[in-house]
């Protein structure tokens, strides 16, 4: 079963962007991407206000949702 943060990475990759080109069009750091697709949640424990709208932007931004 796959988890979320590789299921995004999936939408990324088949829309054929780079970390870096997500990087640019939507602001978030290629450290938090990394972090994101790699499902490592627990370096934002307590700042779930803060990713929470990343996840949504990131998802947006590759089509993984509609708005």
């Amino acid at each position: 079963m796959k988890n979320l943060g590789q299921y995004i990475r999936e939408q990324r990759e088949s829309h054929e962007l780079t970390i870096e080109e997500l990087s640019k069009r939507t602001l978030i750091s290629p450290a938090v991407i990394k972090d994101l697709e790699a499902g490592k949640f627990d370096r934002y424990s307590g700042e779930e206000a803060y990713v929470d709208p990343l996840f949504k932007y990131y998802a947006l931004s590759v089509r993984c949702i509609k708005d």
